[in-house]
């Protein structure tokens, strides 16, 4: 019986404790899944295999605990490209008992990315037993994106800003800071702040210094003051700082800005001098009170306003200038307003608890003469520039257009400057990138000691694809190094010029050829000469019904139009007077049929169709021949396989369009001459 009710509690017992760690197992499951934090554990040799991984994971990622675990690659291949090297870093840095974090961008189920912090740590299950990675994964998304808005706050800023942690070293610069230190940023983060602070100021709490970041920390206050800040070159800059605290999940960061002062330390260091000396100073010195009544005045402010300082009061410009300096309490530099009738710079000065104010004043009614001059010459130029009978314009080493006048615009084709500034010049106006590179390499080695560069010719393209044919010629401008910085050029379109010069040579070629056809013609006239005489000395001795009497006509009559034809050779040669004599146009015709005949092939069929009341017209007969014969040789060529061919006379009127489109009619009837054929035209 004792056995029997032992047994009994003992099974009790275990009841009971397998219900409550049946409840404790429930109840960490619930805190699991409600936790943002997700649990993992994992090999730590070879690739970082996941073993374990809380379930709440699949509500922080969208993924199933058992995707993790069952893929060894799963967890590397969702983290983001641009971080796996980093995320695997860290792993490889990992030592038994010592806690190491990584942040890294992970891809969830649905394809977005967020940022995750991972704290690890070596473990082992049992004293000797296996390494294995322990560790939680929670979402930072939140907070990396509070901290780009930080960093691009910083970036924007108009000073200088250095951010430090706790021990005084710099974790985030702006641009700013580069410009003002010299440094790259690269250089910076991870530096002690005290690299930017002279070496004599380095003992003092500086701002950003462990010791200054654990005194913001007790009493929370923000510092600001004046101080010398070091670049990287040694120079070093007067600067006011102001640092202030600001807490993070990381732990405490101090926000320092730094602005530079020294336009500010300069500008009170010269009122500083002149205010210690007015009496002797060269310029006027006035000192006046919130009403504009003058209290003081130095010689220089008695000859230059004598009225004002008899009077002891200020113009009402300067009188209001002075309650604003009074009100802001601050200086104000280079303010232009007139005083006795001259122009001149003011500066004014607060002194005294901001009761009276200190004016220095410059004359500058000169400087503004001379630069109302300039302007009016800049205008002149301008205007120059502008109406010139040529195209100028200006332009970068680049090949971008800076300026140009309305005759480049016109003659690139364009309608306004906007747009020809818009252009690429090595893409949008020259025909080839080396014919851009043709200015370049002159501007490299042909320059000559006042810049200017030798002329030369270019071919460009218009807006609408057209070529334009463009002399060029101007200087190069250089910069203080003796580069280039730019071209100023005339540009004047010879297309023009070009095509006239091409007549002008082809006009030359042509009087040589025709001198060439003179000399010949001549010679070959001597022959035909001999062959007509002897064929007209044939006819004579035979009888009137001989059959050879017919062949030596036409031996004689090819000598004649052969004659005929040298004629227009030597008229062409301008070696004989065209001869103009009246004459039917269908006598010609029919005069040449019988010749025309023999220039065709036997399956091409000749006809005429002659106007009966053809008038006289006045020409030379041996070109009209000439001309007749062309057409109806180019007509034999376009048929070779044979066709009709017709030679037509007639009367025409011309209209008004066709006396515009060829000159050299004229109003009235015209006798027309036509040459048709039912070829398909002479091949290429």
């Amino acid at each position: 019986m004792v056995l029997a009710r032992k047994a009994a509690d003992t099974t009790r017992a275990i009841a009971d404790a397998t219900e409550a760690r049946n409840e404790v197992q429930e109840r960490l499951a619930y805190l699991v899944e409600a936790s943002p934090v997700v649990v993992f554990s994992a090999q730590a040799c070879g690739h970082f295999c996941i073993t374990y991984i809380s379930a709440n994971v699949r509500a922080r990622l969208g993924y199933e605990p058992s995707d993790f675990t069952k893929y060894p690659s799963f967890w590397i291949d969702h983290v983001h490209p641009d971080d796996r090297a980093r995320a695997l870093l860290d792993l490889a840095g990992l030592e038994e008992l010592e806690d190491r974090s990584s942040e890294y961008r992970f891809r969830r189920e649905d394809g977005s990315y967020r940022w995750l912090r991972s704290e690890m740590r070596l473990a082992r299950e049992t004293e000797g037993g296996p390494l294995h990675v322990v560790g939680s994964m929670f979402d930072i998304t939140g907070r990396r994106r509070a901290e780009e808005r930080f960093q691009r706050l910083v970036e924007s800023a108009p000073d200088a800003m250095v951010v430090s942690n706790a021990v005084g070293a710099i974790v985030l610069v702006n641009g700013e800071s580069e410009r003002l230190f010299g440094y790259p940023r690269d250089e910076l983060l991870g530096t002690p702040v005290e690299r930017l602070i002279p070496e004599q100021f380095r003992g003092v709490r500086q701002p950003g210094s462990a010791e200054a970041s654990s005194g913001l920390q007790r009493s929370d206050e923000v510092g600001c003051y004046e101080v010398d800040v070091l670049r990287k070159d040694g120079c070093e800059v007067p600067a006011e700082v102001s640092s202030r605290l600001v807490r993070t999940e990381d732990g405490v960061l101090v926000v320092t800005t730094i602005r530079d002062i020294t336009k500010r330390k300069r500008a009170e260091a010269e009122l500083a001098r002149l205010a210690g000396f007015p009496d002797s100073n060269p310029e006027p010195v006035l000192e006046c009170d919130r009403g504009g009544r003058i209290t003081y005045y130095n010689d220089a402010a008695r000859r230059e306003f004598p009225e004002e300082t008899a009077a002891r009061a200020l113009p009402p410009e300067l009188s209001r200038l002075v309650e604003r300096c009074l009100d802001d309490g601050e200086n104000i530099l280079g303010h232009e307003a007139s005083m006795a009738e001259k122009t001149l710079l003011w500066t004014l000065h607060p002194i005294e608890d901001r009761q009276r104010v200190q004016l220095y004043a410059t004359d500058v009614s000169e400087l503004k003469s001379t630069e109302l001059a300039l302007r009016a010459s800049e205008a002149e130029y301008r205007t120059l520039v502008q109406r010139a009978p040529f195209g100028i314009y200006c332009s970068s080493p680049e090949g971008r257009f800076l300026s140009a006048n309305p005759v480049f615009v016109e003659m690139l084709g364009y309608s306004t400057e906007e747009e020809v500034l818009a252009l690429d010049m090595a893409e949008d106006v020259y025909i080839t990138r080396e014919d851009r590179r043709q200015l370049v390499d002159l501007a490299d080695t042909q320059r000559d000691a006042d810049n200017a560069l030798p002329s030369f010719t270019v071919r460009w393209k218009r807006r609408d694809g057209t070529s334009v044919l463009v002399r060029l010629a101007g200087r190069a401008i250089a910069d203080g190094m003796g580069e280039v910085a730019g071209f100023e050029m005339f540009a004047e379109d010879v297309t023009q010029q070009e095509m006239v010069e091409e007549r002008l040579r082809q006009s030359q070629r042509l009087e040589a050829l025709g001198l060439l056809a003179g000399g010949v013609a001549h010679d070959f006239n001597n022959i035909l000469s001999v062959i007509i005489l002897e064929a007209q000395l044939g006819i004579r001795g035979l009888e009137h019904d001989d059959p050879q009497r017919a062949r030596f006509g036409e031996i004689k009559l090819a000598g004649e139009r052969a004659a005929e034809l040298t004629g227009q050779l030597l008229s062409f040669s301008r070696k004989q007077v065209i001869k103009t004599v009246a004459m039917n146009l269908n006598d010609v015709v029919t005069g040449l049929r019988k010749m025309l005949g023999r220039l065709i092939s036997e399956d091409i069929e000749l006809s005429t169709a002659l106007e009966e009341s053809l008038p006289m017209i006045a020409a030379d007969k041996g070109q009209l021949e000439q001309i007749l014969t062309n057409l109806v040789v180019n007509a034999r060529d376009a048929m070779p396989s044979g066709g009709n061919l017709e030679v037509r006379t007639s009367i025409m009127t011309p209209a008004a369009e066709l006396r515009t489109a060829c000159p050299g009619l004229t109003a009235g009837p015209q006798v027309v001459l036509e040459v048709q054929d039912t070829g398909s035209g002479i091949p290429d």
